[in-house]
């Protein structure tokens, strides 16, 4: 599997999705909205992803398969249905990633080096506090609509989208 395919498989998706009202939606936890892969792909060049790899929230799995192009990468999704659609395209497309139907904020971050969120809410003053305690990596917000309660780093710009990075050391 490659980009283009890749892209090819979920253009074809997300067609599905507009037409079954399945493209934006609300969920238990937050809103499924669908990630841009062209972005995170020149995103994903641009920062070198070459680490352990974690999506918060991960949705139908795009954002993993992407990632997992690159590197080692591991999804977390609160909704199971979410979960299974990401099991299912991951056999159906052969993929070498993970998926983790949990709350994020159960996690131990201690083994990843790059946490990624499409963040639809603010992330709670508890879950930072596990991050700077847990986490020793970059943590990239896509969007920049919520952000955490941290010290920002760079903001990368990818066709005037903002993706903002916060170093946890």
């Amino acid at each position: 599997m490659n980009f283009l395919r890749l892209k090819q498989v979920f253009d074809t998706i997300d067609e599905e999705y507009k037409t079954t009202g399945k493209y934006v939606f609300k969920t238990s936890k937050g809103i499924f909205g669908v990630s841009d892969l062209e972005i995170l792909n020149k995103f994903f060049k641009k920062i070198n992803l070459n680490e352990n790899f974690l999506d918060l929230g991960s949705g139908d799995g795009r954002v993993v398969f992407l990632a997992s192009l690159f590197c080692n990468a591991t999804g977390v999704e609160f909704e199971k249905d979410l979960v299974d659609l990401s099991e299912k395209y991951k056999k159906e497309l052969n993929f070498n990633c993970e998926f983790i139907c949990d709350n994020f904020e159960n996690l131990d971050f201690s083994k990843y080096n790059i946490l990624f969120s499409y963040s639809d809410s603010f992330f709670s003053d508890k879950f930072v506090e596990k991050l700077k305690k847990e986490f020793k990596g970059t943590l990239y917000v896509y969007q920049g609509v919520f952000l955490p309660n941290l010290k920002k780093g760079k903001t990368i710009w990818i066709e005037q989208i903002p993706i903002i990075s916060y170093e946890l050391a």
